[in-house]
């Protein structure tokens, strides 16, 4: 797993060796660095975005652009040392104070400043040919403003950094941002106000939390972590990898039968919703549990036995339960008498859809430890007010990290809030981010297979548990969940063609065995970094 950490965590970390370079006499050892870095990632878009000129001829330029603060120093240091290696930089100061020793070694391998803070009010960038000519760069540093801006960003900036993203989007500019994407955003992600896009990020000593929750991570591009051997303690945000769920999967051993695997329990599908407790039943399945016990209708049971004859419709024991999918009126009482069952003997239960009305209720009697709730943004904003936390969907969708974390809290359970990149609160406010998949499996159906794929996954952490095998992370276990189910989706609509392709929920659900053999064959440690 990948650590994020609050940009005060991080600064703290950097202190002592902040000081140390001061006591050394070079105050700029670390932003020469982090310049360094910067120059590197940007040489890297270079040779990627040299093809694109015709014949070779047209050498590429790069625009620095520069704020006030130690941001603004990074990026000139950047350009001085992409100048010193025959680089064509410009740089465009937004601020009438830049630092000036980075602004001195700029200068000093011909990048010219230009003075852009010294336009008037109101007067676009664009009236400038100075400026017009440096902005159309095919590829800009943003030191405007990183993980040091203290409150949101102020005019004139603020109206500068609009133009800006509207410049960039126009022209296409490729951004490599320093630190973080310059706008006004929180440790959660939540952005207020004007941002600019970046296509790459590279931040300084640790991953930050606000380039791994949505939306602002979603603005950073692909990310990269320059290390400065800081002493980080543990975080409360981190960013799941391949490897991690490929870890978190016990393949079975020569003693294993369908009662150590774990045998999850259903509540899935209905006269009105049939399809649900198919898609279901099949994710479920997909997690190679031991048994899987269906609680349905007889139109869903026959759906279900013809495609999955091995599937059991009468009760027993179970190792985890999952009621929601597909759920009407006429199947609420059952969901309600499993969900009420696993919690009350500490089963781990999944409550995805319609099953969400029965959160308030079991969270008077006693939710239990191990439950994960999976609602979507207009879910959780439902789920939200019936607990007493009116909240309209759109703060959700903003706000996902918070409204993720609140909602944990509240309801005394894990949620798991679904969306491009999905989330895994805890009530005691950490948070898994799984990354995001392809956006051809947002379908129908597609939350059913994912329900009862972690159920599955579920009742075999739950049947290792009780026979005293070496305990699996069940938050990670979870996360995990989630990535694979991402992955089959991917996979399916790969299989359409290079960019994809339409698919259904009977897809991914065909997908997540195969999936889930691949990431167990990859050898420990030897899993690709999911590119964050």
């Amino acid at each position: 797993m990948i650590p994020a950490f609050t940009r005060a965590e991080v600064r703290r970390a950097e202190a002592r060796q902040v000081r140390a370079a001061h006591a050394e006499g070079d105050p700029d050892r670390l932003m020469r660095s982090a310049a360094r870095a910067v120059a590197e990632e940007v040489k890297d878009v270079l040779a990627d975005h040299r093809p694109a000129f015709p014949d070779g001829k047209t050498e590429p330029r790069v625009c620095a652009l520069v704020g006030g603060g130690d941001n603004g120093g990074d990026a000139l240091y950047a350009a001085s040392f992409l100048a010193q290696q025959g680089v064509s930089c410009t740089a465009v100061c937004l601020s009438p104070r830049v630092h000036e020793r980075a602004r001195t070694a700029a200068e000093e391998q011909g990048v010219a400043c230009l003075p852009a803070h010294a336009l008037a009010e109101g007067e676009p960038l664009r009236s400038s040919p100075g400026l017009v000519e440096a902005l159309s760069c095919p590829i800009w540093i943003d030191g405007i403003c990183g993980t040091g801006l203290v409150g949101g960003i102020r005019e004139p900036l603020a109206s500068r950094l609009r133009e800006l993203e509207g410049i960039r989007s126009e022209r296409g500019a490729r951004v490599v941002a320093i630190d973080a994407p310059s706008a006004s955003s929180g440790d959660d992600g939540g952005i207020e106000g004007p941002l600019l896009k970046a296509e790459r990020t590279v931040t300084m000593g640790a991953m930050k939390s606000l380039l791994a929750l949505p939306p602002a991570s979603r603005a950073a591009g692909r990310v990269r972590v320059h290390e400065l051997g800081l002493d980080m303690g543990p975080s409360t945000v981190a960013l799941l990898e391949e490897s991690d769920a490929a870890a978190l999967i016990r393949v079975p051993g020569p003693e294993d039968h369908k009662y150590t695997r774990g045998v999850a329990g259903l509540v899935a599908g209905s006269q009105t919703y049939p399809g649900a407790g198919l898609l279901a039943t099949l994710g479920a399945q997909g997690a190679g549990p031991g048994m899987i016990r269906l609680d349905a209708p007889t139109r869903v049971a026959d759906l279900v036995l013809a495609a999955a004859p091995g599937v059991v419709t009468r009760g027993g024991r179970i190792q985890a339960g999952l009621v929601g999918p597909g759920m009407d009126d006429e199947t609420r009482q059952a969901a309600r008498e499993l969900a009420g069952f696993a919690a009350s003997s500490g089963l781990p239960l999944i409550i995805d859809a319609g099953g969400l009305d029965l959160v308030p209720e079991l969270r008077d009697k006693g939710i239990g430890e191990f439950t994960v709730l999976t609602p979507h943004a207009g879910e959780a904003a439902a789920l939200l007010g019936a607990l007493g936390r009116t909240t309209p969907r759109w703060w959700v969708e903003d706000h996902p990290a918070e409204a993720a974390r609140i909602l944990a809290r509240e309801a005394g359970a894990r949620v798991l809030l679904k969306g491009a990149e999905s989330l895994l609160a805890t009530p005691d406010s950490r948070i898994l981010v799984t990354p995001r998949g392809s956006a051809w499996t947002g379908v129908a159906g597609a939350g059913d297979v994912l329900a009862g794929f972690l159920a599955g996954l579920a009742a075999g952490w739950k049947a290792d548990q009780e026979r005293g095998l070496p305990t699996r992370d069940f938050n990670a276990l979870i996360a995990a969940g989630v990535m694979i189910h991402a992955l089959a989706g991917a996979a399916a609509a790969g299989s359409r063609g290079p960019l994809g392709g339409p698919i259904g929920a009977l897809d991914i659900a065909r997908a997540l065995p195969p999936v889930l053999g691949r990431l167990l064959a990859v050898p420990a440690g030897g899993a690709d970094p999911v590119g964050y």
